[in-house]
């Protein structure tokens, strides 16, 4: 696990379980090629980052996140697991991204949550023909899935 203090994700391929590696470039192509533009937004994942997402919906504002306290040895913290979003422009707020499809409020937000709907469902099965396990099959404590992930089995 990499050590830092920081809470800031970090999208680096290095470092990466080599199994894990190889099948995330393929995840990646796959969706590439059906049209998306998959965005890598988080990989290897440091204690602090872990404790501060865990107090996301407990002891600070926001939705629950992860049910994990610990960066374990099967995911993040192992360098074999991934966090993907969707890269492409969102349809209305300039030099943004579509990413989660979390968006409220402005015209095309309702656009942009169905466009994140399609990418995740479209990324689940391609993480799952490639023998990944992914997220939106779990349910969190708080009730939402966890669509951006995926992990080796």
């Amino acid at each position: 696990m990499v050590k830092s203090q920081s809470t800031k994700p970090i999208d680096t391929l290095e470092g990466l379980d080599p199994e894990f590696r190889s099948k995330l470039d393929q995840l990646v192509k796959a969706l590439e090629a059906r049209g998306y533009k998959p965005w890598i937004y988080e990989t290897i994942r440091t204690q602090a980052r872990q404790d501060w997402l865990y107090a996301s919906g407990r002891t600070r504002p926001g939705p629950i996140v992860t049910d994990v306290r610990e960066p374990t040895d099967k995911g993040h913290g192992a360098g074999k697991a991934a966090d993907i979003i969707d890269g492409r422009p969102h349809p209305t707020r300039k030099g943004q991204r579509v990413g989660w499809g979390s968006w409220t409020g402005d015209p095309g937000d309702d656009e942009a949550a169905e466009m994140a709907a399609d990418y995740f469902q479209a990324q689940g099965e391609e993480a799952e023909r490639l023998g990944l396990v992914w997220g939106g099959r779990w349910t969190l404590s708080g009730g939402g899935k966890d669509e951006p992930h995926v992990q080796l089995a």
